[in-house]
């Protein structure tokens, strides 16, 4: 019999088993990893196999098969359709976001990236955007600026770039 209760077990492998109940074991010593452990009805662990993944609770997603969530709980609370989400959590600000039926990339609410093949003329003020979204029309970069500024798209110019 190849199961080892959890009191011989050690510490690395007692915080897997927490993470896939979904106990947090930041900061938790061993006996208090036992005793949660214990909680749950964990007594013996078979050492033949590693621990299991995280559980992921995902009894209230959407099944929409056109999103894509990258990361330990990334997307959990998301309810739209062709979302992009990369995180290592269940935030609703991952690292980096996205629309895919827009064609649109967030970088944590910094930036926003959008592929456009607009002329020159048709990108005015009313065209819409939100702060720091950026769209090329031809060689021209544009970014929406609306704080401290008349809202409206703006040429990202570059002086001299210095690569190190």
């Amino acid at each position: 019999m190849s199961s080892v209760i959890i009191e011989r077990i050690r510490s690395d492998r007692l915080r897997k088993e927490c993470l896939h109940l979904g106990i947090s074991s930041v900061g938790l010593s061993r006996n208090e990893l036992i005793s949660e452990l214990h909680g749950k009805g964990l007594y013996e662990i078979d050492l033949r196999f590693p621990a299991k993944p995280p559980l992921i609770d995902t009894s209230n997603r959407i099944d929409d098969l056109s999103n894509v969530f990258v990361g330990n709980g990334a997307g959990l609370h998301e309810t739209r359709s062709d979302r992009l989400c990369i995180a290592n959590n269940d935030t609703d600000e991952p690292l980096l976001g996205g629309d895919f039926k827009n064609k649109r990339v967030e970088v944590h609410d910094t930036l926003n990236i959008r592929d456009t093949f607009l002329k020159r003329y048709d990108l005015t003020a009313d065209t819409p955007g939100e702060e720091g979204d950026l769209r090329r029309s031809g060689a021209d970069l544009y970014m929406y600026r609306k704080t401290m500024v008349h809202p409206g798209w703006y040429p990202v110019q570059f002086g001299s770039v210095m690569i190190f």
